[in-house]
C-alpha cells in the first residue's frame, strides 16, 4: 500500500455491509488487517475520531491495543501510542 498524504480521511472498521448493519466480532477482526494497514500509511496521523464502539474497539485492535485499554465514552479523549483516540457516539 503506498503512502496516503491526506490531511483526513474517513473510514470504516468492517470494510462490508453485514445485516442489520451490525458486525459479528468475526467479521470486526477479519476486517482490521485493513484498518491497520490504513493507518500505517498515514505517517502524520495523530488524532483518530471513533464513531461509535465498534470503531474505538477495532482502532484499539488494529494499534495492538487489548480491547479494554481505553474505555469507550463520548467526548472521551485516550492517549494510544503516538495517536488520540477521541470517542462519539455513531450517529
Amino acid at each position: 500500500m503506498t503512502n496516503i498524504t491526506h490531511l483526513e480521511r474517513i473510514t470504516n472498521a468492517v470494510k462490508c455491509l453485514p445485516p442489520q448493519n451490525k458486525p459479528l466480532p468475526a467479521e470486526i477482526r477479519e476486517c482490521n488487517r485493513y484498518l491497520a494497514a490504513e493507518i500505517a500509511a498515514m505517517p502524520r496521523l495523530r488524532v483518530i475520531v471513533a464513531l461509535g464502539r465498534v470503531a474505538h474497539d477495532a482502532v484499539l485492535l488494529a494499534l495492538g491495543q487489548r480491547p479494554g485499554a481505553a474505555r469507550f465514552a463520548h467526548a472521551a479523549e485516550h492517549q494510544v501510542g503516538a495517536y488520540t483516540l477521541i470517542d462519539s457516539y455513531h450517529c
